[in-house]
Protein backbone atom coordinates (compact mmCIF):
# COMPACT_ATOMS: atom_id res chain seq x y z
CA UNK A 1 0.00 0.00 0.00
CA UNK A 2 2.86 2.37 0.80
CA UNK A 3 4.36 1.81 -2.64
CA UNK A 4 1.07 2.79 -4.30
CA UNK A 5 0.90 5.99 -2.27
CA UNK A 6 4.53 6.83 -3.08
CA UNK A 7 4.04 6.13 -6.80
CA UNK A 8 0.88 8.25 -6.90
CA UNK A 9 2.65 11.08 -5.09
CA UNK A 10 5.56 11.04 -7.56
CA UNK A 11 3.18 11.13 -10.52
CA UNK A 12 1.26 14.01 -8.96
CA UNK A 13 4.47 15.96 -8.33
CA UNK A 14 5.68 15.35 -11.89
CA UNK A 15 2.32 16.54 -13.25
CA UNK A 16 2.40 19.69 -11.15
CA UNK A 17 6.01 20.43 -12.11
CA UNK A 18 5.54 19.75 -15.82
CA UNK A 19 5.42 22.80 -18.01
CA UNK A 20 1.99 23.71 -19.39
CA UNK A 21 1.69 24.99 -22.95
CA UNK A 22 -0.64 26.09 -25.70
CA UNK A 23 2.10 26.19 -28.36
CA UNK A 24 5.58 24.73 -28.67
CA UNK A 25 7.06 28.19 -27.98
CA UNK A 26 5.71 27.92 -24.42
CA UNK A 27 8.09 25.01 -23.65
CA UNK A 28 11.15 27.12 -22.83
CA UNK A 29 12.15 25.31 -19.61
CA UNK A 30 11.55 21.72 -20.71
CA UNK A 31 14.64 19.71 -21.64
CA UNK A 32 14.79 16.16 -22.94
CA UNK A 33 17.22 13.70 -21.34
CA UNK A 34 18.59 12.32 -24.63
CA UNK A 35 19.43 13.56 -28.10
CA UNK A 36 17.08 10.89 -29.49
CA UNK A 37 13.98 12.93 -28.61
CA UNK A 38 12.44 16.34 -29.13
CA UNK A 39 9.93 18.54 -27.29
CA UNK A 40 6.27 18.81 -28.31
CA UNK A 41 3.24 20.48 -26.78
CA UNK A 42 0.75 17.64 -26.35
CA UNK A 43 -2.55 17.98 -24.44
CA UNK A 44 -1.31 21.29 -22.98
CA UNK A 45 1.79 19.63 -21.48
CA UNK A 46 5.38 20.02 -22.71
CA UNK A 47 6.69 16.52 -23.26
CA UNK A 48 9.65 14.73 -24.84
CA UNK A 49 8.82 12.59 -27.87
CA UNK A 50 11.23 10.07 -29.40
CA UNK A 51 12.64 11.10 -32.77
CA UNK A 52 11.58 8.93 -35.71
CA UNK A 53 14.00 6.08 -36.32
CA UNK A 54 14.80 4.91 -39.84
CA UNK A 55 14.27 1.22 -40.65
CA UNK A 56 14.24 -1.31 -43.45
CA UNK A 57 11.95 -3.87 -41.77
CA UNK A 58 9.94 -4.34 -38.56
CA UNK A 59 12.86 -5.98 -36.71
CA UNK A 60 14.74 -2.66 -36.86
CA UNK A 61 12.02 -1.15 -34.64
CA UNK A 62 12.08 -3.77 -31.86
CA UNK A 63 14.63 -1.90 -29.73
CA UNK A 64 12.26 1.06 -29.35
CA UNK A 65 10.17 -0.79 -26.77
CA UNK A 66 6.43 -0.21 -26.54
CA UNK A 67 4.22 2.34 -28.20
CA UNK A 68 2.39 4.80 -25.91
CA UNK A 69 -1.00 3.27 -26.76
CA UNK A 70 -1.62 -0.36 -25.63
CA UNK A 71 -3.28 -1.41 -28.86
CA UNK A 72 -0.40 -0.21 -31.06
CA UNK A 73 2.90 -1.79 -32.05
CA UNK A 74 5.95 -0.48 -33.88
CA UNK A 75 6.05 -1.21 -37.62
CA UNK A 76 8.38 -0.05 -40.37
CA UNK A 77 6.37 2.18 -42.71
CA UNK A 78 7.96 4.24 -45.47
CA UNK A 79 11.40 3.65 -43.95
CA UNK A 80 10.45 5.02 -40.50
CA UNK A 81 9.40 3.20 -37.31
CA UNK A 82 5.81 4.17 -36.47
CA UNK A 83 3.21 3.04 -33.95
CA UNK A 84 0.29 1.42 -35.75
CA UNK A 85 -2.85 -0.30 -34.55
CA UNK A 86 -2.70 -4.08 -34.64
Amino acid sequence: MKSIIIAFSLVAIAYVLSERCDHLDDCASTQCATNASHIECEHHQCTCIANPMSCSDRQDCTMLGRCPERHEEFHCLDGVCRCLRV
